[in-house]
């Protein structure tokens, strides 16, 4: 089962937040809710990885856009 505090963050970005806007309004949940640090080090490690696979996505892109300069 996905914690609620992840499910929260989803929700945020697939309503229009960016992965950092949505990291942002969901951590005070936590508190507010009764979290702990358990779901905050999930929130992070889903943040993590969100990061990293937008940046893998942007660097294939870019790498994809060099390749079609330098072959064209």
């Amino acid at each position: 089962m996905t914690n609620r505090f992840v499910q929260i963050y989803k929700d945020y970005q697939s309503r229009g937040k960016s992965i950092d806007e949505a990291f942002i309004l969901t951590v005070p949940k936590i508190a507010w809710k009764g979290g702990t640090i358990d779901d905050l080090q999930e929130l992070e490690l889903a943040h993590i990885h969100d990061i990293r696979t937008d940046f893998d996505k942007i660097m294939k892109e870019l790498g994809e856009d060099i390749y079609e300069r330098t072959t064209v």
